[in-house]
This record gives structure tokens, C-alpha cells and sequence, in this order.
């Protein structure tokens, strides 16, 4: 079987840094944080669907495709770092499709799902194949208030990319990850130093046992006061930096 290609952006020399965007998230977020990745060889994956990658069919968590793409820069062993359910790809690439960690970072990220988290997932990607209004929901969502009404931009760029997902990519995505395993507790076995970081205000709701996770010795977690889910806009600096300390 010939498995389709996700597009990679690569650049920089290194060690290797992988970086996942969310779902549904825009690939440029991580690219600029892999503009300030300086000493590493950044590789930005375009999932299916996303930016390059927009003309790849949609493969639900689409592991395949993205193992091959990455193997097809030379990867075998990285730094990982994944926003949301980009962190949920990386550490099912290490732990299903056979490369090597030096370490993770999430941000946001997507660890463990709840019934009720499983359950919302189908019922969102349900909304969207049934042409619901969920712009406000989902920016709701994902955003502290005080951002959106400091940033009407942002919001409006993230309903710009969520038209162009909301039928085609996401309610795949969102079904393959309510049917997908817990990794907490493959995470925590690990040993693999990680970093998770997640706003205080929060209300994607995939922070349930993160404090479990932190009790292990080799997880850190950092929580940002007053920020949403979307560090990556709402503290992109404190962010990076966190980032660039991880790795270092």
C-alpha cells in the first residue's frame, strides 16, 4: 500500500525538534515557534488537511502518513512537542510507530479523554457533518475571555480556519480521538522527560488527571494564570520559552 505524504516543514540544523499542530489549528502557529528554535532542526508536520498538507485525504489520527513524512526527513529520534491533539500524535508516533524520545512537551495537550470528553467529541463532530453554527462554541471554548475581546483577530482568523476544516478533516479527527486509548499511563511508564504546560482557564476539558501525570518524577507541569488552551496565541513568548528550556 503506498501511504500518502504529509507535507513537513523542516529547517535549521540539530537535533531534531517535531512539532504537531492541534485540532483544528493552523501549522503557521508552530512554525513561528520553530523560527525561534535557533541550534535544532525543527519539523513542522502539516497533518492531513492542514496547510500543505490540505489536498492530503483525511486519515483520522493519520499516524501513518505522518510517520512517513517524518521518516522521510531522516527522523528516528526527536524532541516532541505537540499543542493539544498534536501532543496526543507525538506520543502515539513514539509509542506505536517506532521512534525514539528525548523528550516531550504539551501545550494544552491531549493526554487521556473522559466519557464525557468522548462523548462531547462525537457530538461536536456530529454538529459540524450537520452544518451547526459552532464558531462561538468552539471559540468559547478554546479561548479565555479577555483575550477574545483584546484580540477580535485571532478569533476571527480561528473561525476562518475552522470553515475550512469543519466538514472535510475535523469530524474524522475528532471521532478517531474519542475512540483512541488513554496514554497516561504509557506517558508516566515512559521515563521520557516532559514538560506539560496549560492555561489556568482552560475549558477544552482535556486536563483531567494532569496532576496524576506531575506526580510522576520525570513530568513537569506548568500552569499559565488566566490563559485558554491556545497558549500559542494567548502566551506565545512565556511559551516558547518554556519550550526552549525543555529542550535544552
Amino acid at each position: 500500500m503506498v501511504v500518502s505524504r504529509s507535507y513537513v516543514e523542516t529547517r535549521g540544523n540539530g537535533p531534531d525538534v517535531v512539532m504537531l499542530h492541534g485540532v483544528p489549528e493552523d501549522p503557521g502557529d508552530l512554525a513561528r515557534l520553530a523560527a525561534s528554535m535557533a541550534g535544532f532542526r525543527t519539523h513542522v508536520v502539516h497533518a492531513p488537511g492542514y496547510g500543505r498538507s490540505a489536498d492530503v485525504p483525511a486519515d483520522g489520527l493519520a499516524i501513518r502518513p505522518i510517520a512517513e513524512a517524518l521518516r522521510g526527513r531522516g527522523v528516528a529520534t526527536a524532541h516532541w512537542v505537540g499543542m493539544s491533539g498534536g501532543f496526543y500524535r507525538a506520543l502515539a508516533l513514539v509509542k506505536d510507530a517506532g521512534f525514539g524520545a528525548s523528550s516531550f512537551v504539551g501545550i494544552g495537550p491531549a493526554i487521556d479523554f473522559s466519557p464525557e470528553k468522548r462523548a462531547a467529541m462525537e457530538g461536536f463532530a456530529a454538529a459540524l457533518e450537520q452544518g451547526a453554527d459552532v464558531g462561538d462554541a468552539a471559540l468559547q471554548t478554546l479561548y479565555s475571555p479577555s483575550f477574545l475581546r483584546d484580540r477580535p483577530d485571532v478569533g476571527a482568523r480561528f473561525l476562518d480556519l475552522l470553515a475550512g476544516v469543519s466538514t472535510t478533516v475535523l469530524p474524522g479527527e475528532l471521532r478517531a480521538f474519542a475512540a483512541a486509548p488513554n496514554l497516561g499511563d504509557w506517558l508516566c511508564a515512559s521515563g521520557v522527560p516532559t514538560v506539560l504546560r496549560v492555561g489556568a482557564g482552560d475549558q477544552a476539558g482535556l486536563h483531567d488527571g494532569f496532576e496524576r501525570l506531575a506526580a510522576t518524577p520525570h513530568v513537569s507541569l506548568e500552569w499559565v494564570p488566566r490563559a485558554g488552551h491556545m497558549l500559542l496565541d494567548e502566551d506565545f513568548d512565556d511559551t516558547a520559552e518554556s519550550v526552549r528550556r525543555a529542550l535544552a
